[in-house]
């Protein structure tokens, strides 16, 4: 076998690309989504000026195949023209059964939660990618685990109120069980009580000036336009193909050669010489028989010999 030097300056090239590539798709933070089972979190306090904890999202997440757009709805977000809200509604006007299930599953925005968090938990299988603890992660959950965990941050009556406060905060147990349409979520506050954070991250060897907490407002931007755009021509009943919207290929005559293809960049189509003309038929032979007169009838005109059409 025969190797080569790594070419550092491509590589790092290449990985620039990717995060570009995920930042216009909308997200490039450390994410976490919860297992089945039960996982402990501790939730972060405010991350902006804005006071929140949490940051509230409706992003379209169209997926077909091996091919998933995940972007912010900008409809939802800032009030701005969505393409992909405009297509799904199209669908829902036809009032065509097919379209208008595609447009309920497929393009209407969805909304979850976003939230800083530190990760406890250790999978059940050891071989399994664990998140680190040493690290914040973003916490993306649905419309049910977020209520409950507002119902614990504003219930004082049951002394678990400012559960994301660094010196008196709690740490959450959420359980996930189901799955599907039938999946579950159960938030409970951990039975430890109250937890300084500061002092716990201590006890387990982690210098908390070491955590960086994240921006979730730069988490699911809003993609460009155009991108929006691409995917809403491409749409259709399986879901969007290639990104864009299918366009005829040009025809090459013989005077012009070969024309590039819009629809396949790089593909060049070789246009097939024009098939041969048919052979015209033959002239019928002249005949010298009679023809049948009239008594009293004028005489009738000999046949011309037809010609082959001309173009």
């Amino acid at each position: 076998m025969q190797f080569y030097e790594r070419n550092k300056s491509a590589l790092a090239a290449e990985k620039e690309a990717l995060e570009k590539q995920a930042a216009a798709f909308g997200n490039n933070a450390p994410m976490l989504y919860l297992p089945q089972g039960t996982s402990m979190v501790r939730i972060l306090p405010p991350y902006s000026q804005a006071g929140l904890f949490f940051r509230k999202i409706e992003k379209h997440r169209v997926k077909v195949g091996n091919q998933t757009f995940i972007g912010s709805c900008p409809a939802a977000m800032a009030d701005t023209y969505c393409p992909i809200c405009v297509k799904g509604q199209e669908f829902l006007d036809s009032k065509a059964e097919d379209k208008v299930k595609f447009a309920k599953e497929n393009l209407k925005a969805r909304t979850t939660y976003l939230f800083n968090v530190l990760y406890y938990s250790k999978p059940a299988n050891k071989k399994s990618k664990t998140p680190k603890f040493k690290k914040v992660y973003v916490l993306e959950t649905n419309v049910t685990v977020h209520r409950q965990v507002m119902n614990l941050d504003q219930d004082e009556a049951t002394g678990w109120a400012d559960i994301t406060s660094i010196e008196n905060g709690v740490n959450l147990m959420i359980k996930r069980i189901g799955a599907g349409l039938d999946t579950k979520y159960e938030v409970h506050p951990h039975g430890g009580g109250r937890v300084n954070i500061w002092a716990d991250l201590s006890a387990r060897g982690v210098d908390p000036s070491t955590l960086t907490m994240i921006n979730l407002d730069e988490v699911y931007q809003i993609p460009p336009q155009e991108k929006l755009e691409e995917v809403a021509g491409g749409i259709n009943l399986g879901g969007f193909i290639s990104h864009s919207a299918p366009r005829p290929i040009p025809v090459a005559s013989p005077s012009n050669g070969p024309v590039a293809s819009p629809a396949i960049s790089g593909v060049v189509t070789q246009a097939a010489p024009p098939p041969p003309r048919p052979a015209p038929l033959p002239a019928p032979a002249a005949t010298s028989a009679p023809r049948a007169t009239v008594p009293g009838a004028p005489p009738i005109p000999p046949i011309p010999t037809p010609r082959p059409l001309t173009q």
